[in-house]
């Protein structure tokens, strides 16, 4: 993995950033560089063979390391090195992984649901709903996971503040 931390390096990423995401569940690609370069900022690309083929972009918060985006591009995908990625990330990040996936409502989304249930996730019984990352898309309705089951309650809300004040706040 290397780090991002520039406009070029945001733009290593965009074909898999943009086609992996709705619109309505990312940044604009220039916000995007902007937060890049935030200190809480863990912002990745993933690479095989010289080429970028992924890309993990998280923030470090208070209690946890909330992983904002994780995918894999549509060559690798299906081959394991997603599950070898998160693995690694999950031992590295010395804090429990905290996220959001859409709700299951089709074979993918339950596939990815169950891709994070498989690797140590748990749902977290709280509606929740990620705030819009510009002024003319909606809030998304999605779940809470995190790789601490104990997560609940005001540490939960605790969590969900620091998230909402470090990560959906304009970086223009």
């Amino acid at each position: 993995m290397q780090r991002i931390r520039t406009a070029e390096d945001v733009l290593e990423i965009a074909e898999i950033y943009v086609s992996a995401f709705p619109e309505e569940e990312r940044r604009p690609l220039r916000a995007q560089a902007v937060a890049a370069r935030r200190p809480q900022a863990l912002f990745y690309r993933i690479v095989r063979e010289g080429q970028t083929v992924g890309l993990f972009t998280a923030w470090e918060l208070r209690e946890v390391v909330y992983g904002e985006h994780f995918a894999m591009g549509p060559r690798v995908r299906a081959q394991g090195l997603g599950t070898k990625v998160l693995r690694t990330i999950m031992r590295t990040t010395g804090k429990p992984l905290f996220g959001e996936v859409e709700p299951p409502t089709d074979e993918l989304t339950t596939r990815r649901l169950n891709f994070y249930l498989r690797e140590g996730f748990y749902v977290l019984d709280r509606e929740y709903y990620q705030p819009a990352y510009t002024p003319e898309l909606p809030p998304v309705k999605l779940l809470l996971l995190s790789t601490d089951a104990t997560l609940q309650g005001e540490r939960l809300e605790a969590t969900i503040d620091d998230l909402f004040t470090t990560v959906f706040v304009k970086h223009e």
